[in-house]
């Protein structure tokens, strides 16, 4: 139900994990010993019975938000899918019919300051694959609070 993890945050130390009911929905919050927050919300299949997923999804941003003003730091914007990753509500690469997976969870990190920021390499990704320019409006729409990303941008090769 809400174990599942991705993949890369399994291999991460858990240093404090909560659940939490907000909005009708019921919440996985993880923190990480390496300053990643990543929220989690229970199953597509459970969701789903809710209400759409247009509903927990923003659900989901309201809840992240509120964690982010008050612990600080910016969110992770995957290059595939932005700042909610599994989501079929806004990703930034159009998903195929056959990626519906019932088990799968929303999910949305909270990168804390002053760690090696993830979403320089998440721009090059996305760069390469041709979506630099839906990229960068996730990340402005979602970290309008930092300067403008393509001042922080590395050369790409």
């Amino acid at each position: 139900m809400m174990h599942e993890l991705a993949s890369r945050s399994s291999q991460e130390k858990i240093s404090s994990e909560i659940f939490l009911s907000f909005e009708g929905y019921q919440y996985r919050i993880v923190s990480f010993a390496s300053g990643v927050i990543q929220i989690f919300t229970e199953t597509r299949e459970l969701f789903l019975q809710k209400g759409g997923e247009y509903r927990v999804h923003d659900s989901l941003v309201r809840l992240a938000k509120g964690i982010r003003e008050e612990k600080g730091g910016f969110f992770e914007i995957d290059p595939w899918f932005g700042a909610v990753r599994n989501s079929r509500v806004y990703p930034l690469l159009p998903l195929g019919p056959g990626t519906n997976h019932i088990n799968e969870v929303l999910s949305m990190r909270i990168i804390s300051d002053g760690i090696e920021n993830p979403n320089l390499e998440h721009e090059c990704v996305a760069k390469k694959a041709g979506l630099l320019g839906r990229w960068r409006q996730e990340f402005n729409k979602f970290n309008s609070h930092l300067r403008q990303f393509a001042a922080l941008s590395l050369p790409f090769q």
